[in-house]
């Protein structure tokens, strides 16, 4: 392997390094608003039973 080509990987990884860090945060990311949603749906759930029932 030439210095030009052991350059190259190394750029190449650095690339795929952060191309898969950026899409392991938004994987996160998604992954913390679909948990704040489904707690929101959670609470609206327990409100209405809570009011349904006490009626």
């Amino acid at each position: 392997m030439g210095n030009e080509e052991k350059s190259r990987d190394k750029a190449r990884q650095k690339s795929d390094d952060a191309t898969s860090k950026a899409s392991k945060e938004q994987a996160e990311e998604r992954a913390r608003k679909a948990k704040l949603k489904a707690d929101e749906e959670d609470q609206r759930a327990r409100e209405t039973f809570d009011r349904d029932y006490d009626a």
